[in-house]
């Protein structure tokens, strides 16, 4: 019975870490998703509002709110609007830091081109 008496906080010493790993990926994982999809909102509402109008600044400015309301500071976003003859769209970029070892930053992007709706 002396044998058995600290297996128990071994278990949970061993066990711990790996749970604690598993949770803080799963949250960092959530949130690089949760970013993406407000980046891929902001740039479609935007692209919208390019490809109806026809007004790049105004449609910057939409991009820029869209992001506000995501949650994303959009001083630390690249947003580009193109033209290639009727079709008009917004790019979003963001430059993210990794915290690995073998990967310094990447890159997300969003692009939405749209023909003209009318």
């Amino acid at each position: 019975m002396k044998q058995k008496k600290g297996s128990a906080t071994i278990e949970a010493a061993v066990m711990l870490p790996v749970f604690v790993s598993v949770v803080l990926g799963f949250l960092f994982f959530m949130g690089a998703i949760k970013e993406s999809m407000a980046l891929q909102q902001a740039a479609r509402e935007g692209a919208i509002y390019y490809a109806t109008y026809g007004d790049s600044y105004m449609a910057v400015e939409k991009t820029k709110k869209e992001l506000e309301r995501g949650g994303i500071d959009p001083q630390q976003i690249t947003i580009t609007p193109v033209a290639s003859g009727s079709k008009k769209g917004i790019v979003v970029q963001k430059e993210s830091k990794v915290f690995t070892g073998y990967i310094e930053s990447t890159f997300l992007r969003k692009e939405v081109i749209i023909d003209r709706l009318f």
